[in-house]
């Protein structure tokens, strides 16, 4: 069947510290033998987890937590997200006791700007709208020492950036970030991918300065942004810790341009804002593909290529430009015949609001403009572009030839004094489907307005970054992974699409702060952030509301329309319990925008106890004692005495102990247990709620422990190979750390001793290995061309004579192919034909039938076995005078696993 798995696990993301399973089902599955297809109508997923120590950019936010909630399809589990968060003071300029929303880092020149408008203004204009705004000076950042890295590799600006964008992350708790400067003031961080027939080591990419998590270049090589360049090694970090654009200035004109027309945006009301404009170009001759064809998809919403997306919203006059539809072309003369670029001229010197585009582009050519016809706009209405044609958004200026020339078309759209107040742009290819509409690009297009128009996020910022997390489960092709890198924002990030008409009245609480925790009896101060959206100045009553009782109000007289305000309360608990908080305004006369009138927190009046972390090892040997460790922390505002903490297993409590604990401090308790029996184990600490603690999801933490007799030792020594040479990408270390997890051998594997070359059987000797693995063969040439992973002849003597004398021996992948062709001596080892060489293939299904269900291997291995390597090497083929036995075979027949067992046992997985 196809895919023939039911799901595929992409890995943990961390989002603003919480930790998110990336899971890809396929309930669907089609047979091609028979052109069949069956489903699943219910499916459950059984996730177990374990606790792990705080995450270092978690900050215990009510507005991360309540976003958090919004991306995941267990949001209660956001609750057990409690350990206080003590800000670190990091920096001299940093200070731990500001707030900020957004921050715009320039330069002293541009900081410095004359001219009559600069960032000043946008902060000054940012500020009176209720986003706490600061400006901070590269120079400045890179003369804070404590941003330094030893490691020249993580020392160059981009890092140092970044490193201060951290830290104003958690010091400041930041939101937004604008990076205020062409490539010369803040340099672009260019990513790898390689996607077969195209490959970019510099694609630009300013998601390197929004996810905040690991430092993109795990194995401290030339390529940055791999798939295993993330922390520990997997997938890198896709979930913005803070949004982020770019003002690509480089000049006190330039800065002016881009702030006027930002301004002039937030503070239009226009009619112009109801005009968007559908651009499509010809793409494809064979077979014939237009761009009309995707910008109806966007235009209508569409529930096209396995997803739905919404579309333009019916109150926005909707207009088409398709060379598909227009007078009179020629599919055989396509680029002569086409809509004329009069046409998209006039369109923006006449006004309108957004304009989506398809077609193709380069560094300085978009929408059949070049970069001087944008110079020669002449519209004072501005807009904002979304294209996906290549090379538009090039703003480190280098073309598909590989040469360098002046800015990118995009970044004259938003730096002149006319065209556009923000652009989205590919800063290198972009992606479409010949003869359909599923494009690459394309779904990142229509997840960005389904953002704006489906999900309501109207910030610049959050929905191009919603856009890419929305297709995060398709990271795993290298196409995707391009995209993702490559779509970049030109324009300020906390700009918000504006409804086509402004309405009459529209009251909006944007914010809510309160304390998490308060006493009985003792005054709390709530904030909330109120904005007149509407058109007229109205009269405003906002109630704060706790669970469900209005317990105060306020007035704001004579609210003017576009302004913020924030209102205090005062709120006086009077008794420990969980509190629900509403900030309301009530609707104005005549308001009809109801959707937006309130924001909610929660305040814990009380104690509450939190067990924070358990330490325990994975297993314990029978009849031998473990020690399991536990952090426990009193959250609340008041010392507790006498706090028991229960040690429970399997449900029984078999152990407890007493222990108080300041206010904001914790303590470290820690329990003895002697298993007898075998099994698999779960144990729990639980922090019994104190007196009038009402609130106690966070009170307990459970952990699974395997029990059993250890069998014996296994000693395995990795043979120089590439898994010798790559030890990051290879299972060394888990099976090292967590061999308990696989069975009850204690498993040690040396991937160094033997990993040189001219080993020899004295060198194979002194290893002391149970067990040798031959860990994959390359091509050199391409990973490595200072590695040789193809064995000599003396080589192949030494492993087969320490091999014959009893010892194990597993092979995978490329070990037997044809990148290393003396390789296949070895194959009788494996009761393989040493005349058929391997080959490797692009690929096959990624399922096993196993053949041989007794087999030790394949003890708790599902039947079919999927995996998650695409790739095999074939052609291999059994020893006719001494075959091994397939165990497995991959259900299209590419792939097998192999065993052989003489004086000695061998398995090889193709």
């Amino acid at each position: 069947s196809f895919p023939g798995k039911l799901y595929h696990n992409l890995g943990v993301q961390t989002f603003r510290g919480y930790r998110i399973l990336i899971v890809n089902l396929y309930p669907v599955q089609y047979i091609p033998e028979t052109g069949e297809i069956y489903y699943f109508e219910e499916m459950s997923i059984i996730v177990e987890t374990r606790n792990a120590e705080k995450h270092d950019l978690f900050r215990g936010l009510q507005k991360d937590e309540a976003i958090v909630k919004t991306m995941v399809d267990n949001p209660k589990t956001a609750n057990t997200y409690r350990e206080k968060t003590k800000k670190v003071q990091c920096s001299s300029f940093v200070n731990s006791l500001d707030s900020y929303d957004y921050v715009i880092i320039t330069n002293n020149a541009l900081n410095s700007s004359t001219w009559a408008y600069t960032f000043q203004d946008l902060a000054d204009f940012k500020n009176s709208k209720g986003i706490a705004t600061t400006i901070v000076t590269v120079e400045n950042i890179l003369n804070e020492s404590a941003y330094w890295d030893s490691n020249p590799l993580f020392n160059d600006t981009q890092a140092v950036i970044r490193n201060f964008i951290t830290d104003a992350y958690m010091n400041w708790g930041i939101e937004y970030v604008l990076l205020g400067g062409d490539v010369e003031i803040i340099p672009h961080r260019g990513f790898y991918v390689d996607e077969g027939l195209y490959w970019d080591d510099d694609i630009p990419s300013d998601i390197y300065y929004a996810c905040l998590d690991g430092i993109f270049n795990y194995d401290e090589d030339s390529y940055w942004g791999e798939y295993s360049d993330g922390p520990d090694g997997d997938e890198v970090d896709l979930y913005a810790e803070v949004y982020v654009g770019r003002a690509p200035v480089d000049s006190e004109e330039e800065l002016s341009n881009f702030v006027f027309k930002t301004l002039s945006y937030e503070k239009s009301n226009d009619p112009y804002l109801r005009n968007v404009q559908m651009v499509g170009e010809y793409l494809l001759g064979v077979p014939l593909t237009f761009g009309g064809d995707y910008k109806d998809e966007i235009k209508n919403g569409s529930s096209n290529h396995g997803y739905t997306t919404a579309g333009i919203p019916h109150d926005y006059n909707v207009s088409t430009l398709y060379d598909r539809d227009w007078p009179g072309f020629n599919q055989n003369n396509p680029w002569n015949t086409g809509w004329p670029k009069s046409e998209i001229i006039n369109i923006i010197n006449d006004g309108v609001h957004i304009i989506n585009h398809i077609g193709h582009a380069n560094v300085n050519y978009d929408m059949k403009m070049t970069n001087n016809d944008v110079k020669n706009l002449e519209n004072s209405k501005y807009f904002f572009g979304y294209s996906q044609g290549c090379y538009a958004g090039s703003f480190d200026n280098r073309k598909s030839d590989g040469n360098y020339i002046s800015d990118c078309i995009a970044e004259d759209f938003v730096t002149t004094q006319n065209g556009s107040f923000a652009f989205i742009a590919n800063s290198r290819y972009g992606w479409a489907e010949a003869g359909g509409t599923n494009g690459p690009s394309q779904h990142f297009d229509r997840e960005f307005f389904d953002a704006l128009f489906g999900e309501n996020i109207r910030e610049l910022g959050k929905a191009n970054q919603d856009s890419k997390e929305d297709t995060v489960g398709f990271i795993s092709d290298p196409v995707f992974r391009w995209c993702y890198y490559e779509i970049n924002l030109f324009g300020d990030p906390t700009v918000r699409i504006k409804s086509p008409v402004k309405p009459e009245h529209d009251i909006e609480v944007r914010k809510l702060d309160a304390p998490r925790y308060g006493l009985t009896n003792e005054t709390i101060t709530v904030k909330a952030g109120v904005y007149n959206n509407g058109q007229n100045t109205e009269n405003v009553t906002v109630n704060l509301i706790v669970n469900n009782v209005t317990v105060n109000s306020t007035l704001i007289s004579n609210m003017a329309n576009d302004t913020y305000q924030g209102v205090w309360f005062n709120w006086t608990p009077t008794a420990n319990a969980v509190y629900d908080l509403c900030a309301y305004a009530e609707l104005v006369p005549n308001e009809n925008v109801t959707d937006n009138n309130m924001a909610n927190t929660t305040v814990i009046v009380g104690p509450d106890i939190e067990v924070t972390s358990i330490s325990a090892p994975g297993y314990i040997e029978l009849n031998t004692t473990g020690m399991i460790n536990a952090t426990v922390t009193n959250l609340g505002l008041t010392d507790e005495t006498s706090i028991v903490i229960d040690f429970i297993v399997n449900s029984t409590t078999v152990d407890n102990v007493s222990v108080s604990i300041l206010s904001g401090e914790s303590v470290d308790v820690t329990f003895n247990w002697t298993p007898t029996i075998e099994g698999s184990y779960n144990i729990t600490i639980y922090a019994e709620p104190v007196a009038d603690e009402h609130f106690a999801i966070n009170n307990l933490l459970s952990k699974t422990i395997l029990v059993f007799a250890i069998k014996g030792y296994i000693n395995v020594a990795v043979v120089d190979s590439w898994g010798a040479d790559n030890p990051d990408s290879a299972v060394w270390d888990e099976i090292n750390m967590h061999w308990y997890n696989y069975g009850n051998y204690v498993v040690s594997i040396d991937y160094i001793s033997l990993n040189k070359e001219n080993i020899t059987y004295s060198d194979i000797a002194d290893s002391g290995a149970d067990v040798l693995m031959i860990s994959d063969a390359w091509d050199p040439g391409i990973y490595n061309p200072n590695c040789n992973w193809e064995f000599t002849d003396d080589e192949i003597n030494a492993i087969n004579q320490y091999i014959n004398d009893g010892h194990g021996l597993v092979g995978t992948g490329g070990t037997l192919c044809a990148y290393a062709p003396n390789n296949m001596k070895l194959a009788p080892l494996f009761g393989l034909n040493p005349s058929s060489v391997g080959v490797w293939a692009e690929g096959f299904s990624q399922n096993f039938n196993i053949i041989c269900q007794e087999n030790p291997l394949f003890t708790k291995i599902t039947n079919p076995y999927p995996t998650s390597i695409p790739w095999t090497v074939t052609n291999l083929m059994l020893n006719e005078s001494s075959p091994g036995v397939k165990a497995a075979n991959s259900t299209d027949d590419k792939a097998m696993i192999v065993e052989y067992n003489n004086v000695y046992a061998s398995i090889y997985f193709t």
